[in-house]
């Protein structure tokens, strides 16, 4: 099969598992939106629909020569395949705390502002963050690292859970293609080396020229990998 018929297979099947629910909202007086429906249903697929939109983009720039690139999103559908399987394990629990932490990553951004900054939010929108932080803290935050990282853990401690929960291959591919392309996020110079210069007899070429190759397949292949593992998810509402 060729690499772009791989890609919209791949495509297909992944959207074949978001579903599209059938939102109601109650509306009384105050014209409130209130789910009538899981919260955390909305939050699984939300995720999932930015792996598919990742992996549309992985997909354009696999297929048009941005390899490099391509490698940096490779990482981000890592990342969420990761989250949702660390949150299938409690599903309704894991994937609200996962929601509502969204007020501790406001916080920081509030606390980082200057003081003229800070005179450019809206009042309400402080004393709002206030009380969310202050809810998720009394019912999450026990010590640092339950505010530092989501659900109290760094991301290899969470991956190390989900590996040993469902599938070994999940450490391998953690090393394979998380950390191996970690050059490409933070632009470590072995990267630059590997994909912009070239040498030439006795002459250094720097080299900006899009190189698309339809047999390379490392990426499709990684990216089917990581993929298969979201089947481990029931994705029905």
């Amino acid at each position: 099969m060729l690499k772009n018929e791989r890609y919209n297979k791949l495509i297909e099947e992944l959207n074949q598992k978001l579903h599209q629910p059938e939102i109601k909202f109650n509306l009384p007086e105050n014209k409130d939106k209130t789910f009538t429906i899981e919260t955390y249903k909305v939050v699984r697929s939300s995720l999932l629909a930015k792996y598919i939109k990742s992996t549309k983009a992985i997909a354009f720039l696999d297929m048009n020569g941005f390899c490099e690139d391509t490698k940096i999103i490779l990482r981000t559908v890592y990342e969420i395949m990761i989250i949702l399987l660390y949150c299938n394990m409690n599903p309704e629990d894991y994937f609200n705390r996962y929601k509502e932490y969204r007020c501790v990553t406001i916080k920081k951004y509030i606390d980082s502002l200057g003081t003229e900054e800070l005179k450019q939010v809206k009042k309400t929108a402080l004393e709002n963050n206030k009380k969310e932080f202050n809810e998720y803290k009394e019912k999450y935050i026990q010590n640092n690292r339950d505010e530092r990282y989501w659900n109290g853990k760094t991301f290899k401690q969470t991956m190390k859970e989900v590996s040993k929960r469902y599938d070994n291959s999940i450490n391998s591919l953690y090393y394979n293609v998380y950390m191996l392309n970690c050059e490409e996020v933070h632009s470590d110079f072995s990267g630059i080396v590997n994909n912009y210069l070239d040498l030439l007899d006795d002459k250094i070429i720097i080299n900006a020229d899009i190189k698309k190759d339809l047999n390379y397949t490392v990426i499709i292949q990684s990216l089917e990998e990581i993929s298969r593992k979201l089947d481990y998810i029931d994705f029905d509402w």
